[in-house]
């Protein structure tokens, strides 16, 4: 499957159990707050204000993602979205014929959305090195779930 270029305005959600992601629904929208952690949000929120993915020009696969008109950038090891500060670059390519996409830094850092034991409210989207399990040459590659996502179009819903 050939996929097309991303802009717009997305859901993303995690490959492997469906729960989208968004800016921490336990901070207002309107906060103040300098930086708001980007999570999956508990299956109870269903949904979330969507993402705007907007093509970086000259850069293959690279794009600055949004939050709430917060621009997402990697702090330590998760990601956040910030007011006031510049953008980062992601590089989001699609892995195979399902509308698979992995989300990275321009090294080798992926966006993880780890799901952790226990009652934690929202799970805070990390930083993880991307795992690639190579397979026989004829056979495309496998990736860990928890750095799988999917683009849904706002307009598709």
């Amino acid at each position: 499957m050939a996929h097309r270029p991303l802009r717009g305005r997305y859901h993303i959600i995690t490959w492997e159990n469906g729960n989208y992601l968004g800016a921490s629904i336990s901070v207002p929208p309107n906060s103040p707050l300098y930086s708001v952690p980007v999570v999956v949000l508990p299956t109870a929120a269903m949904t979330s204000p969507p993402f705007t993915v907007e093509p970086v020009d000259g850069g293959d696969s690279t794009y600055i993602i949004m939050a709430e008109k917060r621009n997402t950038r990697c702090d330590e090891d998760g990601v956040f979205a910030f007011q006031n500060e510049p953008a980062e670059e992601w590089v989001i390519r699609c892995e195979g014929s399902q509308g698979q996409y992995t989300m990275n830094q321009r090294g080798v850092e992926a966006w993880t959305a780890l799901l952790l034991e226990g009652p934690v409210f929202e799970h805070q989207v990390l930083l993880r090195p991307l795992v690639v399990l190579p397979l026989k040459p004829s056979e495309s590659p496998l990736f860990f779930p928890s750095q799988l996502l999917r683009f849904i179009p706002v307009d598709e819903e």
